[in-house]
């Protein structure tokens, strides 16, 4: 059970946020709610792109098929930031793999999970493991998106070493990050 308590904080752990249900990436918080991060979706009050998007998210899903990149790439295309974040959290609880039930059988139930998580801190752990403020790399992934990487550009394998020193010297000048962080940013 330790185990399960470690990967869902890990966010918090890495200060990424203050506690496990704010991070939507570790699925707690779709655990009895559709859309946490996001307005209730209506389906019959959204836009056609909206509704096509749902569609097209429902066909893969029925058919067992999974959301490719570009797939994902053409699902977003026209939606604004509301409905992009609705989309997400579809998606999500659309996918979702979590067998919450054992999840809750573990615990006992929900509130003792999410106490559960929320008293661990990490370091209570024998794994290695960095516990800094991971945050920066939101804040690099920002930086280098306004800089006109998009897609298979923020593959940083790919670029130049010339490249790769431009900017590693931006995100010196512009985030917090240290230069370790930086250099694991763009896989150095």
């Amino acid at each position: 059970m330790g185990c399960i308590a470690y990967v869902f904080n890990n966010p918090v752990a890495g200060r990424m946020v203050k506690t496990a249900l704010e991070y939507r990436w570790n699925l707690l918080a779709y655990h009895d709610n559709h859309n946490p991060f996001s307005n209730k979706l209506r389906k019959d009050h959204c836009r056609n792109v909206m509704r096509s998007a749902l569609r097209k998210v429902d066909y893969f899903y029925n058919n067992g098929k999974y959301l490719s990149y570009s797939a994902l790439k053409d699902l977003f295309k026209g939606l604004d930031k509301d409905e992009s974040n609705q989309l997400i959290d579809y998606i999500i609880f659309k996918y979702n793999f979590l067998a919450y039930n054992d999840l809750v059988e573990l615990y006992g139930d929900f509130g003792k999970l999410i106490t559960a998580v929320e008293s661990n801190a990490g370091s209570e752990f024998d794994l290695e493991d960095e516990y800094g403020d991971h945050s920066c790399y939101q804040e690099m992934l920002a930086i280098v998106k306004s800089l006109g990487y998009k897609g298979s550009s923020l593959n940083f394998e790919k670029l130049s070493e010339d490249s790769k020193d431009s900017l590693f010297w931006i995100l010196k000048n512009r985030t917090h990050a240290s230069p370790s962080s930086i250099y694991k940013f763009l896989h150095r």
